[in-house]
Formats: structure tokens, sequence, C-alpha cells
């Protein structure tokens, strides 16, 4: 809802502003999506909004699933930084195709 709100506010600036907020807002949501899952990998603790977003690729691994383990238990798993590394790179090729998409000419 606040990346809608702030596309809108891009918008309401200039028409093609509305890309340049879009972009930069997939890279925020993939660098803090995978700060999380790195920060949950290595142990440290984190708040609750930053725990559901490190929640969202370890779902994956059965991480932080009701019925599966709990999130602690991915700290120094082997399975949870892969599929962090996988994470990764399927951040990079979305951040990529996305600025592909909005910015060819």
């Amino acid at each position: 809802m606040i990346g809608a709100f702030g596309i809108w506010l891009f918008t309401i600036v200039t028409d093609s502003a509305w890309t340049h907020g879009l972009l930069g807002y997939g890279i925020a949501v993939a660098f803090l999506v995978n700060l999380y899952t790195w920060r949950v990998c290595v142990g440290r603790p984190l708040a609750g909004w930053q725990r559901s977003l490190a929640r969202l690729p370890l779902r994956f691994v059965v991480y932080g699933t009701r019925g599966g383990k709990p999130l602690e238990a991915a700290h120094g798993s082997a399975r949870a930084m892969s599929m962090l590394f996988v994470t990764i790179a399927a951040s990079a090729v979305a951040i990529v195709g996305l600025t592909l998409l909005l910015f060819r000419n």
C-alpha cells in the first residue's frame, strides 16, 4: 500500500517519473527481503515486520511456516543459505527485467 501511494505521488510530479519510482521500490523490496533473509541465516534477531520479509524466500525450504521448522532454526542451515543465493539471483533477474521493460526506447 505504501509503495502504491509512493508511485502515485511520482505520477503526480511528472508523467515519466513513475517508472523511476517503481524501479526504486522494486530494488528496495528486493534488497530488504535478501538482507533480512541473510540476517536470519547468520542468527541475528529481527523485528516482526523484518521476520515477515525474511519468511518469503525461506518458505520454500519450510522455515517459518505453520507445521514447519521455526525461523530461528534456519541459522547456519545449508538449505537456507542456498535459498538465499537463489533469491538473490532471482531478484537480480527481476530487477534487470523490470529495467528493460520500463526504460526501453
